[in-house]
């Protein structure tokens, strides 16, 4: 049993570090435009989702704050300007979100990634700033 539970988590991080990187990589080609003018596509697999959703803006507050407790940053959330996301495993979702936010007064753009599972709390997978 112990090795299923191991050969399980392995395959999920592999699974999200593939994902993360396929997200990141989408990011240079484009098709959909963003309010600001930015260019997105959904990671293979992921639908695109209302960005004004508040359902979607509380997946990028929350991508937020738990990047600023474990950096130790001070990003200030502004709004979700763009998402799409993935079902799995029944009630299991993967989010790939793009927020704007601010640190020190200059507006930046930020990727990440959130896991929201049925029975588990929900986990920033990967956060990083756009160039």
């Amino acid at each position: 049993m112990a090795i299923q539970i191991r050969s399980f988590v392995f395959v999920n991080m592999l699974s999200f570090l593939i994902t993360f990187s396929l997200f990141t990589a989408s990011m240079a080609g484009t098709v959909v435009t963003d309010a600001d003018g930015g260019d997105f596509v959904p990671p293979e697999n992921y639908r695109s989702l209302n960005a004004s959703d508040p359902a979607v803006v509380a997946v990028g507050q929350f991508a937020v704050d738990e990047y600023n407790k474990a950096s130790k940053k001070a990003v200030k959330f502004d709004s979700v300007i763009w998402a799409a996301g993935q079902t799995f495993g029944g009630n299991n979702y993967e989010f790939a979100v793009v927020i704007k936010g601010e640190e020190g007064n200059v507006a930046y753009r930020y990727s990440a990634i959130v896991l929201d599972k049925k029975d588990s709390p929900r986990k920033l997978l990967g956060f990083k700033r756009s160039v």
